[in-house]
């Protein structure tokens, strides 16, 4: 029998070092899964992506930011980097700990997202590259609910899968593998792809003021020409948590 998304990554296994010459941000990318032919990020690239979220996002000194499905930290490290409180949920164990060893501050749990609440409000909800792993656009909608009602000023879904270039998008990973191996590595493992229209009708349906909707553009990253990220926000937020 096949395994599934959640056995993969809930099982998820890290090198518990790092190569030579590795710098850590690749570390932590190849620990969440950036490591992949067609999925794989240079570190530079990947951290002008973050910083570009994040000054669309409009985080400010005092501001937190947690993240859905956070892995390793890849993403969180650049923001706790720049003094800002962090904190996450992911399936796997070992993911978490390597979290908790690198942002030592951070406030991670085991959890998984169709089932947790957080305990405390953020000023900024994140999900990267996550939401493609859930069995239906129902369970992904509940968890933006979850993320909307979490987040006290913006939420952030970054690297949805396009449905408008779903085709071309399994073509193209079909095109890098022979079909024996395709169907060896990804039997079973649908990715679940979203509606620009639909993700922006839900961001507005919860209240947000503003929705932004744009390709996704991680120089290098082949995936990238076939995903989008949305970033909705209220006009005004309370003071910094």
């Amino acid at each position: 029998m096949s395994p599934t998304w959640r056995e993969i990554w809930s099982g998820r296994e890290v090198s518990d070092r790092l190569q030579t010459e590795e710098s850590l941000d690749a570390y932590l990318l190849r620990a969440d899964g950036y490591d992949t032919p067609f999925g794989s990020v240079e570190p530079e690239a990947w951290l002008r992506s973050v910083d570009q979220i994040l000054r669309q996002l409009k985080l400010r000194p005092g501001h937190s930011i947690f993240e859905i499905g956070c892995g390793a930290g890849a993403f969180l490290i650049e923001p706790w980097r720049r003094g800002h409180q962090v904190g996450g949920i992911d399936l796997s164990p070992e993911l978490i700990n390597l979290a908790r060893a690198v942002i030592p501050d951070g406030r991670f749990q085991v959890a998984d997202a169709e089932h947790f609440t957080a305990s405390e409000p953020w000023h900024t909800v994140v999900a990267c590259g996550v939401m493609m792993y859930l069995r239906s656009t129902e369970k992904a909608e509940n968890i933006i609910k979850k993320m909307a009602s979490t987040a006290q000023h913006s939420i952030a879904l970054l690297d949805l899968p396009d449905l408008a270039f779903k085709d071309e998008a399994e073509a193209f990973r079909r095109a890098s593998l022979t079909e024996e191996a395709y169907r060896e590595r990804y039997t079973g493992l649908d990715h679940l792809y979203f509606d620009r229209n639909r993700i922006r009708e839900v961001l507005l349906g919860l209240g947000f003021d503003e929705v932004v909707i744009a390709d996704q553009a991680i120089e290098g990253y082949r995936n990238g020409a076939f995903r989008f990220n949305a970033l909705a926000s209220h006009r005004s937020g309370p003071s910094p948590v």
